[in-house]
């Protein structure tokens, strides 16, 4: 009698480690490029964790500090939710709490245990290849936001609905070039992304060796020309403060990084405000990229301070729990409009719009208890990189490229947080939770070939 045989394949296919592996290098191709395709992994491979866990529990537990870091701001999230309404004060209605309407709102946060979910994940795959595919499909949409640059093209979206963004200058003059944005639809989202890998793949040229350390750099270099390209001021900051955090080995000695970065800040604070930037390079015949740049100062961007004291504003009225979460343009117009007639001043973009300022964003929504509880989450991500770090000295170089690399990313992303409110991007918030997915699961690496004796993972 015959015995059938099911094909290797089938058994592949079957296997829940095969499709945690499917998800994961999905998630990280189309965080380059598609929002959509982020979200159905996203919701993919919750689900393949989901059933990973169930199948074999966690054997290697994070450190209760963590856990509880991780908790805490959708608990402040979720408090707000419960405190707020999302009645206008705009429109002269009562403010009723709403708390269904908040809760259902607070849905939108669901990649913040994307980190969590990754781990299992990432320890069945080969990481360097992993971040070698992100490099690869990084690397295309620099080129093509290269191309978009100089001609202002827009190839994946059909006629009537491409997004194509040309630049002008503080005289409101069309300087020839456009934003580079990739695929996505704001060229800030696409510095926000860039400026993250920037720092991660310097680290691993920094660490590698041979032919694929050249490859590390060429990814490193081609993300720092995607941030170039997409002409945000913000995204220049924060590439500028993770190389230069890599450079002094952060956080290893954190205090002469901080140091070196608030010292070169203050100068560069100094030469724009005092105009001797724009007198001594200001020229009709200077790139769009210098104008961009020599655009910075408070006297060309009165707006975005009056945006942020509108923020303030707020704070100081609900200081605890905020408005709720994404119920800013249910109250920030009333602040606004308060500020265009004492100030004499008229805004340009929609009064609903958000903060610019993820800081001030987070403590408006969420008020200074949620406030706290992002930046302490985010402090233990720091802490937790300084500490392995620490416990590694010079043995296990990839982990450690790993650690030094999502470190400068995310403090870019911090620094470029000060003039956009980069985290709530959907796009941003995925290479965020995908860093410190990576930090949480090299930390774990280097604790076991602590334990185990190992030098090399």
């Amino acid at each position: 009698m015959t015995t059938l045989r099911i094909p290797t394949f089938v058994h592949i296919l079957a296997r829940r480690e095969t499709w945690l592996r499917v998800f994961t290098y999905a998630l990280f191709i189309f965080s380059t490029f598609s929002i959509a395709g982020i979200s159905a992994a996203v919701a993919a491979l919750y689900l393949a964790t989901l059933y990973h866990r169930v199948r074999q529990p966690v054997t290697e537990t994070l450190p209760r500090w963590m856990v509880v870091a991780f908790l805490l701001f959708p608990v402040a999230a979720i408090a707000s939710a419960l405190a707020n309404g999302i009645e206008s004060p705009l429109q002269g209605a009562a403010d009723v709490p709403n708390p269904l309407y908040n809760i259902g709102r607070w849905t939108g946060l669901y990649r913040i245990f994307l980190p969590l979910a990754l781990l299992p994940a990432l320890g069945l795959l080969n990481r360097r290849h992993l971040l070698l595919t992100l490099l690869v499909f990084a690397s295309a949409m620099t080129l093509y936001a290269t191309i978009q640059f100089r001609w202002g093209v827009d190839w994946f979206r059909p006629e009537g609905e491409k997004l194509i963004t040309p630049y002008f200058s503080v005289e409101k003059v069309n300087q020839g070039v456009y934003h580079g944005k990739g695929n996505f639809s704001h060229h800030i989202t696409f510095a926000g992304v860039m400026l993250m890998l920037a720092p991660m793949f310097a680290s691993l040229a920094w660490e590698g060796a041979g032919r694929v350390r050249l490859a590390w750099g060429a990814g490193a270099f081609l993300a720092t020309v995607g941030v170039l390209v997409s002409l945000s001021r913000g995204g220049g900051l924060g590439v500028g403060v993770g190389l230069l955090l890599l450079l002094l080995r952060f956080p290893r000695r954190i205090f002469v990084p901080l140091v070196a970065l608030a010292l070169l800040l203050g100068l560069a604070g100094v030469l724009f405000e005092s105009g001797w930037l724009k007198a001594r390079f200001a020229s009709p015949d200077q790139p769009a990229l210098v104008k961009r740049i020599l655009s910075i100062s408070t006297g060309n961007n009165r707006e975005r301070l009056y945006l942020w004291e509108s923020g303030v504003m707020g704070i100081r009225d609900r200081p605890w729990l905020g408005v709720g979460y994404k119920n800013v343009k249910f109250y920030a117009p009333a602040y606004r409009t308060d500020i265009a007639e004492r100030r004499n001043f008229t805004f340009k973009i929609d009064l609903k719009t958000h903060m610019h300022n993820v800081f001030l964003q987070v403590g408006f929504e969420l008020g200074l208890l949620g406030l706290a509880a992002f930046l302490l989450w985010w402090g233990a991500i720091f802490h937790w990189n300084r500490m392995w770090l620490f416990q590694a000295d010079e043995r296990f170089p990839f982990d450690r490229a790993l650690l030094y690399g999502t470190s400068g990313g995310l403090a870019g992303i911090m620094a470029a947080g000060f003039f956009d409110n980069n985290f709530f991007d959907s796009e941003v918030q995925t290479i965020i939770m995908i860093f410190m997915g990576l930090s949480l699961h090299a930390g774990l690496q280097i604790r076991r070939g602590v334990k185990t004796g190992s030098s090399d993972r």
